[in-house]
């Protein structure tokens, strides 16, 4: 059964514009928190029922923000919700059968209908094949930027827990702009990558490898000058198992690998202990404990 909530459609009259900006910056300062929050639960790496309750918390605050963004919008039309849990993909047919398919830990938002804008809202990483429409430009907007497309292939990454969210182009044309600065636009063309570093605000472009921006639509795993933390939230998202850093020892370890053949979880372990010395892990069931 596919995991779809609709909403009550948004009644915008009752709300005045003022009501509107000040709501909404509520929600994106609560936003800032919760994912705050989400880092420092990762460093101190506590117990798995905190893990959960702001895993819900951050879901929470990415459907709040939407829901505020479409006060004021003249559309009547219900809301939707997708969701892939940790160790699932999940592809979604959008109203204008435009496809999506989400990586795991990641939620989609959309009007189940629609009319002269097609929007959605994503939190987490999606790739995108936008179906082709001059006249009703596609946007995929997210805590920190929007994309703006009209018949495209392409990647966001946008996980409330990482520091920089990622856009990368595989064909068409895509612009893209933070949202707390709506007039610096950058023009992506294919192989490119658009990077938003949220604590700064910098924005950066460059080339990628195709390959390997989209290796997670085939269960591949691509890791170039990684970090311990950047490699167990993607082994964490992939699989659905819990990773937990039991030592400062690897904090400092930077690793370049490539999983294409559709490795295990322990075999990915396997794999980082014979690269990083000293490194050893003990497996129970769902959790996985670094030494």
């Amino acid at each position: 059964m596919e995991d779809i909530i609709v909403w009550d459609e948004v009644d915008a009259s009752r709300i005045t514009p003022e009501e509107t900006e000040q709501a909404y910056r509520e929600v994106l300062r609560r936003s800032c928190v919760a994912e705050g929050l989400v880092r420092e639960q990762q460093r101190l790496d506590r117990c798995r029922y905190l893990r959960m309750s702001l895993s819900v918390a951050a879901c929470l605050v990415v459907l709040f923000v939407f829901l505020f963004y479409r006060v004021g919008k003249e559309t009547s039309s219900p809301l939707c919700q997708y969701a892939a849990v940790a160790g699932e993909t999940k592809e979604v047919t959008l109203p204008d059968q435009s496809r999506v398919k989400l990586n795991g830990g990641s939620l989609l938002i959309f009007a189940d209908s629609f009319k002269d804008t097609r929007e959605v809202f994503l939190s987490g990483e999606a790739v995108f094949d936008v179906t082709a429409d001059e006249e009703h430009p596609f946007f995929v907007r997210t805590a920190d930027v929007t994309i703006r497309v009209v018949g495209t292939r392409f990647d966001v990454k946008a996980y409330p827990d990482d520091a920089i969210s990622q856009t990368t182009l595989e064909r068409g044309k895509v612009q893209v702009w933070p949202n707390r600065d709506p007039d610096r636009v950058v023009t992506l063309n294919p192989s490119e990558q658009f990077l938003f570093e949220r604590q700064s605000g910098a924005v950066t472009t460059q080339s990628i490898r195709l390959n390997e921006a989209f290796a997670w639509e085939h269960g591949e795993m691509c890791f170039r000058s990684a970090s311990i933390f950047d490699i167990i939230k993607v082994l964490e998202r992939q699989s659905g198992c819990k990773v937990h850093l039991t030592t400062q020892r690897y904090n400092s370890s930077v690793i370049t690998a490539r999983f294409v053949h559709g490795e295990t979880p322990d075999e990915v372990m396997e794999a980082l202990c014979a690269v990083i010395p000293g490194m050893r892990y003990q497996r129970e069931g769902n959790y996985i404990y670094i030494q």
